[in-house]
């Protein structure tokens, strides 16, 4: 046996034949003998050793002999071995790339040829297979007589020739990497089997079977007479190769691609079966003899040609079909066209569904039993196509059928899609619509049938045609629109929605059938429905809603359910029910039946009568509206105008008396209607000539006029006439006095308004009904003395609450007293420290020359007697506190003022000059404006003001006092920044005029403010603030009734509220010696809540509830100041004026809504105070500078230019520093 020691000693099976490689060393002779010996006794597996490369040499094989027939040949190394004989042995493998069997003799092994790597020229013999085992290539030159199958179950197997496989064998390709390579070569063989992997190479493959493809890539061709492709199992093969195989191609599981165009050879059939199994063109062209798809699908974006019509029975296509042929489908499956197809011939739809979903150009004809269906893409059906299958959907896509094309089906059915019939139409039994849109455009001249029943439950129908006709027409859903006329025998509608301007006219037989019948939700839009003859039924479960116009011109209508149009015209005939109806209607006819109950909740105008119960809720105008008076027959009828109802009467005269709108009922209840007046539009001004004109506006027969009118009464434009109303039991009257009342301020009115409305309420409190009867009697003598009107007038201003706008004004003052104080407070330290010059007194108190500087430059002050003289141009005088260094200190006031006519020098080239500092322990260059005080300050500010304002005919006046006492603290966190918080308290106390009452409020005020020093002449501050406020407020009403009953009810009440105002100032100085002048703007926004209240302690129904109050403003201000700063023995004094103008952006108050306690549903509005927009504030002040580090001002303040209000403040305040 051949081996070597390492392979004998990991061989178990050789590890027992060691005693034969001892055998090797002995010599030749001796070795072939016992080698003979050996090989009869056991079989040898014997490798080939690099020697020579004979195959018959002993000396080249591990065995040291040529192998025999019980002998295993192995071949692992790389070198040419030349089969010089032909040997038989029990097993061949080749293990090396390098080696190669050639030679002319013939191998023959009596198991399978275990082929791994290298190449064979040689034959190959034996009634074995041969199996490429492991990854390496293997190459086949020689022309082989094995019989056995080739299988390729690792690496790869390649030809080197032609007809190298004998045709005896079947090849067999698995694994997925796995390769047979026929190169350009060709061959023949019993059968080929792909399991996966590839068959490559540019020669041509012939099986004497069918092929049996499984999964894999075919490069190679494929050929055969008579043979067939079949593609089995569920894997994936792709066809690469120019196929010359003639029978058919078999999708029967799985996938079958082709990778290129002209795979598939023009004589052979496809045949695509089984639900999930395709054949993929990819982008690819191919023609065949035929097609047919029994299931699966035929994928793709390329073009399947077929030379014979196409059997289409179920599955999908996704390809493009084309051909000069037709396409059939059959059976009772369904098929999907999902592509462009090319194919000219017609199409033959018998049975199933034939589904296009591509985009197509259709010239031919379809035919058949079964239904067509267009799902998808964009289908155009051009002159001379017919369509006349017995059934056609149309259900996506946009489908065009172009004038000269034909639908003639027996049924059709639009269920989506876009779909324009331009061509000619007629369904001989029915046409559907269940979605997408529809068009039946006017160009249809020829034949346009939609059936004997058109139906439609959704989508849209836009129906252009002038005039369709169908014995029975159906709507549950969708839309019918267009300016068509559709006529109807018969309709049944139960949802849906009609738009125009189209018309729906219902030409029925009348009877007590229902013509046009709704029993559901239906919506009409935009569209006119005649009623010619017949009768309308809408069920009691039932809608017909929209905004279009139901025109009735005979015949009727009966509403049981929910009716809602933009117009209800009824011409003629009778309208009612138990129904409800929505939308204007006008009633020519008659609305309403008896026995029943008919709600109007949209407005109702006409002359026509009514019947039955009718109820209204919307307005109710009767005649035609603004051209004539109407006198209404409700004779048959109880009419109900509820809550949310209004009655609009005209009214005009005829020769000097009134005349009015009338309804004669018999019986009316009001519940709490709006009774509008109206003048006629052919009289905007008239007016009774006599004191007093009467006309009655309702009455009743039989029954009675009840309830009343408790909403506001409108009364007509036109003139200041007066109207009165009077209800009796059977009768309402209405009296109009001229009277022109021209003085009558807005409040008033809204006043006066509410009381009408208490007047007119069937349920007036006590309270109230005697505060109105001590009123109304100044109106009942009419336009007989006038100076009543104005008492009356003069009484309501009393009642009216117009005390309550003075709280908002004052409660504004308030908070801007505080941001007034702060303000001042940062105004005190800047005039304190304003760059001034001046020399101080040699009698200067001992505490103020302590705290000059002793170690300055020349000329500066030394010692407590020293007299402050400046005696160089360098000279300084400053004000500052010692140090331990005699350096300058940290914290202290240093000014500055260079006087060059001292030193006998020209003011000229050398000006004075005026500076002043502020150290804050870091920095001693002098920068900073506000200067002087230590890092910390408390202060505590007082303000007093007094206010008056002027009392118009439509505000009330006022007389306050407001004091406010504001205390809090600064700190400055550098040089030029400070940074302080305050609390405030203010009280205000006013004084309403005209006996009007009082009013106190006390606010309390956190406020936060800063300073910001820009440079050393421009600063910015910010103050804001938010203050708590709480309102004592007496109401007073003083008159005397119209039965000269003295009037004197004082009303209580207590609120709260808060307010916050942000102030931003800006201002920038420039000093001169001692002057400094200023320019200054300011900005501030104020918002104002005051919560509602409720009243008490009135008599008479006085007490009133006062609804939330708040109060925006917005105002900036511009202007300028002078100081003058001055020292003395006691401090630095600084003077100052100050001047701006002032004006309001906005100042919105929230309108007064008042309602009394006793009547709290009707409300009216009380006079806001007039803002004035501009005017000036002037003030004027002192402050000093002490020396012992603090600080303190006073100043009056006063605002001139407003119109009714006069105000004067003065402000104190002290500053102390630690």
């Amino acid at each position: 046996m051949c081996q070597s020691q390492a392979e004998s000693e990991n061989n178990a099976l050789i590890a027992g034949r060691r005693f034969r490689k001892a055998a090797a060393i002995l010599s030749t002779a001796t070795s072939a003998l016992l080698l003979g010996f050996i090989a009869t006794a056991d079989a040898a597996v014997c490798n080939w050793q690099v020697a020579n490369s004979i195959w018959s040499t002993p000396a080249n094989w591990s065995c040291a002999a040529s192998p025999g027939a019980a002998d295993d040949a192995v071949i692992n190394v790389g070198q040419n071995v030349d089969l010089d004989i032909s040997p038989t042995v029990t097993k061949f493998t080749l293990a090396n790339s390098a080696a190669i069997l050639s030679g002319a003799g013939t191998l023959t092994s009596t198991s399978t040829f275990d082929l791994q790597a290298g190449a064979v020229s040689a034959k190959l013999d034996g009634n074995v297979g041969l199996n490429k085992t492991t990854g390496g290539t293997v190459t086949l030159s020689g022309a082989n007589t094995y019989t056995g199958s080739t299988q390729v179950s690792a690496g790869t197997l390649t030809l080197g020739a032609s007809n190298v496989i004998a045709d005896a064998s079947s090849l067999v390709v698995s694994g997925n990497n796995n390769v047979f390579n026929l190169g350009t070569n060709n061959d023949t063989v019993a059968g080929v089997q792909l399991l996966s992997g590839s068959i490559d190479g540019s020669g041509t493959l012939t099986s004497s079977s069918a092929f049996d493809l499984q999964s894999g890539t075919v490069n190679a061709k494929l050929g055969g007479n008579s043979i067939g492709l079949n593609k089995t199992t569920g894997g994936t093969v792709t066809l690469n190769g120019a196929n010359t195989y003639t029978g058919s191609t078999q999708v029967s599981a799985g996938t079958l691609t082709l990778g290129a165009s002209n795979v598939i050879a023009d004589a052979s059939s496809l045949v695509v079966s089984g639900n999930n199994n395709v054949f993929n063109l990819g982008t690819n062209n191919d023609t065949v003899a035929g097609v047919q798809l029994l299931s699966g699908s035929i994928d793709g974006s390329g073009t399947l040609t077929s030379n014979s019509a196409f059997d289409l029975q179920s599955g999908m296509v996704n390809a493009k079909l084309g051909g000069n042929v037709g396409l059939n489908k059959t059976t009772s499956g369904t098929v999907t066209l999902n592509n462009t197809n090319s194919y000219t011939g017609n199409s033959l739809v018998d049975a199933g569904i034939l589904n296009f979903t591509g985009s197509n150009t259709h010239s031919a004809d379809f035919t058949g039993n079964g239904t067509l269906q267009f799902g998808g893409g964009t289908q155009q059906f051009n002159s001379g196509s017919n369509i006349a299958t017995a059934n056609v959907v149309f259900s996506g896509g946009t489908n065009l059928v172009n004038p000269g094309a034909t639908v003639a089906s027996t049924d059709v059915l639009f269920s989506g899609g876009t779909n324009t019939i331009n061509g000619n139409y007629s369904a001989s039994n029915s046409t559907s619509v269940s979605g997408g849109i529809v068009n039946f455009s006017s160009s249809v001249a020829s034949l346009f049938n939609l059936g004997s029943t058109f139906t439609i439950s959704d989508g849209t129908v836009n129906l252009q045609r002038n005039s369709a006709q169908v014995s029975r027409y159906v709507q549950t859903g969708g839309i019918l629109s267009g300016p068509g006329e559709l006529a109807v025998q018969s309709a049944v509608l139960s949802g849906g929605e009609m738009r125009g301007p189209g018309r729906l006219i219902i030409n029925g037989s009348g009877g007590s059938a229902s013509d046009l019948l709704l029993n559901g939700n239906f919506i009409l839009n935009n569209q006119s429905t005649v009623l010619n003859s017949g009768n309308v039924r809408v069920t009691s479960n039932a809608s017909f809603i929209g905004n279009g116009t139901y025109r009735q011109t005979t015949g009727t209508t009966r509403v049981d359910g929910a009716w809602s149009q933009a117009l209800t015209e009824i011409q003629a005939g009778s309208f009612g029910g138990n129904g409800t109806v929505s939308g204007p209607v006008i009633n020519d006819g008659r609305v309403g039946s008896a026995g029943a109950r008919l709600t109007l909740n949209g407005p109702v105008s006409g002359s026509g009568s009514y019947a039955g119960i009718v109820d209204i809720n919307n307005s109710f105008s009767p005649g035609p509206g603004g051209s004539g008076i109407a006198a209404i027959d409700a004779t048959a009828a109880d009419l109900i105008f509820r809550p949310s109802s209004s009655l609009n009467l005209e009214l005009g005269g005829v020769s000097g008396q009134l005349v009015t709108d009338s309804i004669t009922a018999r019986s009316i209840d009001i519940q709490g209607a709006q009774l509008n007046l109206q003048r006629l539009l052919s009289q905007p001004n008239f007016s009774p000539q006599q004191a007093f004109s009467q006309s009655v506006l309702l009455q009743t027969t039989s029954g009675s006029i009840t309830g009343n009118f408790n909403q506001r009464i409108s009364c007509p434009e036109g003139s200041s006439d007066m109207f009165v109303f009077s209800k009796q039991e059977k009768q309402l009257l209405l009296t109009m006095i001229p009277r022109l009342p021209n003085l009558v301020p807005a409040d008033v009115q809204s006043l006066a308004s509410a009381l009408q409305q208490i007047d007119c309420s069937a349920s007036t409190p006590a309270n109230l009904q005697n505060l109105l009867n001590g009123l109304k009697p100044f109106l009942a003598s009419g336009n007989s003395d006038a100076s009543k009107v104005d008492q009356f007038i003069s009484a309501l201003r009393q009642i009216s609450p117009g005390q309550i706008a003075a709280e908002r004004t004052v409660s504004n003052q308030i908070a801007r007293l505080q941001t007034s104080n702060i303000d001042q407070r940062l105004n005190t330290l800047r005039y304190a420290s304003a760059g001034n010059s001046f020399n101080a007194p040699a009698n200067i108190s001992s505490s103020v020359a302590n705290s000059l500087n002793t170690n300055t430059i020349q000329s500066t002050i030394s010692s407590p007697n020293q007299a402050n003289s400046i005696s160089s141009p360098g000279g300084s005088s400053s004000l500052s506190a010692p140090s331990a260094t005699g350096a300058p200190s940290a914290n202290g006031i240093s000014i500055q003022a260079t006087t060059p006519e001292k030193d006998s020098q020209s003011s000229s080239t050398n000006p004075s000059s005026v500076s002043f500092s502020l150290n804050t322990g870091n920095d001693t260059d002098g920068t900073d404006l506000i200067s002087g005080f230590s890092n910390l300050g408390l202060f505590i500010n007082g303000q007093f003001e007094w206010a008056d304002r002027t009392a118009t005919i439509a505000q009330r006046g006022y007389a306050s006092t407001m004091s406010a006492v504001t205390a809090g603290a600064d700190y400055r966190l550098s040089k030029r920044l400070l940074l302080g918080l305050s609390a405030g308290y203010g009280s205000s106390s006013a004084v309403i005029s005209q006996q009007g009452g009082s009013q106190k409020i006390d606010g309390y005020t956190l406020s936060a403010f800063g300073s910001l020093n820009l440079t050393d002449n421009w600063y910015v501050d910010l103050v804001n603030n938010l203050t708590y406020n709480q309102y004592d407020s007496k109401r007073t009403t003083v008159y005397r009734d119209a039965n000269d009953r003295p009037i004197n009810e004082t009303a209580a009440s207590l609120t709260d509220g808060w307010q916050n105002r942000t102030s931003l100032s800006s201002g920038y100085d420039i000093a001169l010696k001692e002057w400094t002048f200023g320019l200054r703007g300011r900005t501030e926004y104020g918002y104002n809540f005051v919560n509602g209240r409720e009243e008490q302690g009135a008599g008479l129904g006085m007490n009133m509830i006062i609804g939330d109050l708040d109060n925006q403003a917005l105002s900036s201000s511009i202007g300028a100041m002078i100081s003058h700063a001055m020292s003395t023995p006691i401090g630095v004094l600084v003077s100052q004026v100050n001047v701006e103008w002032e004006h309001q952006w906005f100042n919105k108050n929230s309108l007064i809504t008042t309602r009394f306690v006793d009547a709290p549903n009707n409300s009216f509005t009380t006079n806001n105070f007039i803002i004035d927009k501009d005017y000036l504030n002037v003030r004027a002040g002192l402050s000093a500078q002490l020396p012992f580090g603090g600080s303190a001002f006073v100043q009056y303040d006063t605002t001139i230019g407003q119109q009714y209000i006069s105000r004067h403040a003065f402000n104190i305040g002290i500053r102390m520093e630690f």
